[in-house]
């Protein structure tokens, strides 16, 4: 590896790529105002057939609605916080393997087991001879 100072760059370059959350985090703030939101219609609405007997048709109508939305945006804000720690997984994966270049003294010209470690998991042949590379993010490569 002739020219680390470009490759480290270049990791940088990608893991901001592959690990800025602020579009997702700023979703998650969204939702979770929805969420509260539509939680708190919710209870207003339970407790105003409490307070004065509603028509229950029209009560469990609205209230159906109300919990199916709730539903809705606690799944989606669950999906979102999931992939949030599934990016910084990956960008501490990323950063482990620059950290791990920065260190070396000199050119890296040929297979490094321990630099390779860094970003591996685990390596799968299977039955019809296919290799399967598991990398520490969970993602996995067919070759």
């Amino acid at each position: 590896m002739a020219d680390k100072a470009g490759v480290i760059a270049d990791c940088r370059a990608l893991q901001h790529m592959l690990t800025d959350t602020m579009v997702m985090e700023q979703e998650i703030a969204d939702l979770s105002k929805q969420l509260g939101d539509s939680t708190a219609e919710l209870r207003q609405h339970v407790e105003g057939n409490m307070r004065s007997a509603m028509n229950q048709e029209q009560f469990w109508k609205r209230y159906n609605t109300l919990e199916e939305q709730c539903n809705c945006l606690s799944d989606r804000l669950a999906k979102l916080q999931s992939s949030v720690k599934e990016r910084k997984q990956r960008a501490d994966v990323i950063g482990g393997f620059m950290f791990e270049i920065k260190e070396r003294n000199g050119i890296i010209d040929e297979f490094d087991e321990e630099l390779w470690t860094t970003l591996l998991e685990s390596v799968t042949i299977t039955r019809e001879g296919k290799w399967l590379f598991k990398f520490k993010n969970e993602r996995v490569v067919e070759v």
